[in-house]
């Protein structure tokens, strides 16, 4: 019979710890979190053994470091997380560890303010320099049975199997970041050139300082500027990412700081970290780290001064900001993390020389000062440059030049009738031949239209025969008709005269209608002039035409002309925009200097091109409609008054040029770039 206060293990919990066991050693690879792995042993061991509290410890040269901790809540228990707690127990387990050998168990009463109990100490060696403490807290009264020691001995070497394991990578890792940072060191020094120094640093070191992106910037007096970035082949400085670096590295550099890693979630307020241990002392370098992670999208963020001293910006030649994308576990081994931040130290102590001695070398050498002199005079080529191109803008915003606006149209006399057939059909006759004068009422052509003729016969001999019956009805009446007349009463006989006399009436009215029609087809000029028409007889002569077809046109020559001309519906603005700005100050002067106003116009002939006219522009149409070309225009007239009689001929070709105003020169040059931008750029 086993006491009640005895700590022991029947069948069932020595199967369950079994389970646990076999559990734990499929976890005891490196690649198990540590965290992951100590939470699927101890608590469940705890449970089965009935232990208050369960720690893990570190042991070394150092004071012990606690890598785990578990405990069941019971009453009055002290919180384990404590400093005090924490300093307490380790100065405990160094005294044990001063007189314990190696894969000691110890049994001790619980110190004060640990509660009343026995605490079980099992140590296993992991390297000669390391040893893993596994300590077990059980109830005051609590007899510790041999199955329990037993459980906590095998408990303690799969811990250690798996630290072990862990340690082992840990060094292999140490070993091969010593064969990369000696290749890193080789590469920072193959040549005397700070930006490939740069580009080394940024490419190579991201696996090394177990950072994702590297920048690498360097100090000037008064500023930073960046130089290499981890992935990027040509640094642009306008980017939001530049910018925001070099403003984080300026910020940083003015308050002498080079916190470690910070998230954005760790700066709490007014820059401190979260952590306590370290803050940033204004808040122009808080914003700019927070600034730095919000635009990069960074989830960590650490800045170095590229300094033989990496913890001092004193003398620091350039800067490296570290950035990571991940949140990464942290290290379970404190050394770990120091090796690795030692890693970080050598790395920036060697690209610090390496960086230096490419300055030195590009200040002092010829090439490097021959390159000066190259950076100088490229300098004042972009100066220069520069220079000439803002001349160049003010230049073509400012200085006015004479706008106008390039069409084409034709000469025309201002007195002009189109002549269009009344009526579909067949041209008869063609009276006139082109260019012959002709006054108004002179038949020009003769339409025949078949159906009217056809439509004429029909109603003449519906009038014959409504004629011969009225004559029948009425010799009926006075008794000379035939035998079947005289049958019809005289009622019957005088209706019918009445409804033949109206047919007739109405039929003879068509008549006079179907006559006017076929009159209205010998076409008549509409007024004095001349007939245009090239080829005239033997384009219509005996030709079918439909309603409304242009056949020719009259023109007066020995009146007023005209230009009439064609603007794109593209430019018509301009146009009216000129004529509006031109309107108000007209309507302030005298009638006769207002009738003279409107817009220039210049203009050749297409058949004189060597002689210029200049006339003024009287009126734009306020409708677009296709043009010959079945382009969207509008209709300009303007009067002629310059030209020489020898030169004014009906439909002559001519390209004018409408003076628009004043506008920049360089609208005036680039308009019809600037339109094509807005209309299939911008739009």
């Amino acid at each position: 019979m086993v006491p009640q206060d005895c700590c022991t293990l029947n069948a069932n919990d020595l199967a369950r710890v079994d389970s646990l066991f076999q559990r734990a050693e499929l976890l005891t690879f490196p690649g198990t979190p540590p965290q992951a792995f100590h939470e699927q042993l101890i608590p469940p061991l705890m449970t089965v053994l009935q232990s208050q509290q369960a720690s893990i410890w570190l042991t070394g040269n150092e004071l012990p470091v606690r890598l785990f901790a578990a405990a069941i809540d019971i009453s009055e228990q002290t919180d384990p997380d404590t400093q005090s707690e924490l300093n307490r127990a380790a100065s405990e387990i160094s005294d044990w560890e001063t007189v314990a050998t190696a894969d000691a168990i110890s049994h001790a009463r619980c110190p004060v303010g640990r509660g009343e109990g026995t605490v079980v100490r099992v140590r296993r060696e992991l390297i000669p320099s390391r040893q893993l403490v596994v300590e077990f807290q059980f109830a005051s009264g609590v007899e510790i049975a041999e199955e329990t020691e037993e459980t906590l001995h095998v408990m303690c070497g799969i811990v250690a199997e798996y630290h072990r394991g862990r340690l082992l990578n840990d060094v292999q890792h140490q070993t091969s970041q010593l064969r990369q940072l000696a290749v890193l060191s080789r590469a920072l020094h193959q040549k005397l050139d700070h930006r490939h120094v740069a580009s080394v640093l940024a490419g190579d070191a991201t696996t090394l300082c177990a950072a994702d992106r590297i920048s690498v910037l360097r100090c000037g007096s008064t500023r930073s500027r960046l130089v290499a970035v981890t992935g990027v082949t040509t640094i642009n400085d306008r980017a939001d990412v530049s910018q925001a670096a070099e403003r984080l590295v300026n910020e940083l550099r003015r308050c002498n700081q080079n916190p470690d890693w910070i998230t954005a979630d760790s700066i709490v307020s007014e820059g401190t970290i979260a952590d306590g241990s370290q803050s940033l002392s204004n808040d122009r370098a808080t914003q700019a780290v927070q600034e730095s992670l919000r635009i990069s999208g960074a989830k960590s963020i650490r800045v170095m001064p590229l300094n033989s001293n990496p913890e001092s910006w004193d003398g620091a030649i350039g800067a490296v900001v570290f950035e990571r994308f991940s949140v990464s576990e942290n290290s379970l081994f404190p050394d770990e993390s120091r090796t690795a931040n030692n890693v970080v130290f050598d790395v920036i102590a060697d690209a610090a020389q390496a960086f230096g001695n490419a300055l030195e070398f590009e200040r002092r050498s010829l090439a490097g000062r021959v390159r000066a002199i190259s950076d100088s005079v490229q300098s004042l080529r972009f100066l220069a440059a520069g220079s000439v191109l803002l001349a160049a803008a003010l230049f073509l915003s400012l200085v006015p030049a004479d706008f106008d606006i390039e069409v084409t149209g034709q000469m025309q006399p201002e007195m002009r009738r189109r002549v269009f057939a009344p009526d579909g059909g067949v041209i008869r006759k063609v009276f006139v031949r082109n260019e012959q004068q002709i006054r108004a009422g002179d038949i020009l052509l003769e339409i025949r239209n078949p159906e009217l003729d056809i439509e004429e016969q029909r109603v003449r001999g519906e009038i014959q025969t409504t004629v011969s019956r009225q004559a029948a009805v009425e010799a009926a009446r006075h008794g000379q008709g035939g035998s079947a007349l005289q049958k019809v009463s005289t009622n019957q006989l005088s209706s019918e005269k009445k409804l033949l006399e109206q047919r007739l009436e109405t039929l003879e009215r068509q008549l006079e209608l179907i006559r006017s029609q076929i009159d209205a087809l010998s076409v008549r000029s509409p007024i004095n002039g001349r007939v245009l028409r090239r080829d005239l007889v033997s384009d219509l002569q005996a030709r079918p035409v439909q309603q409304g077809q242009q056949l020719l046109e009259i023109i007066q020559p020995d009146g007023a002309w005209q230009l009439e001309l064609r603007v794109p519906d593209r430019v018509i603005r301009h146009v009216l925009g000129a004529q509006e700005a031109i309107a108000a100050p007209a309507e302030t002067k005298s009638e006769t200097a207002a009738a003279g106003s409107g817009l220039p116009v210049r203009f050749i002939l297409r058949t004189a091109p060597e002689s210029t006219w200049q006339e003024t522009l009287s009126g734009v149409s306020g409708v677009t409609d296709l043009d010959e070309t079945g382009q969207l225009s509008s209709l300009a007239t303007v009067p002629l008054t310059s030209v020489q009689p020898d030169d004014l001929r009906p439909g002559a070709g001519v390209i004018a040029s409408i003076r628009c105003g004043r506008r920049p020169i360089g609208f005036v040059w680039f308009r019809e770039l600037i339109e094509f931008v807005q209309t299939h750029v911008l739009f």
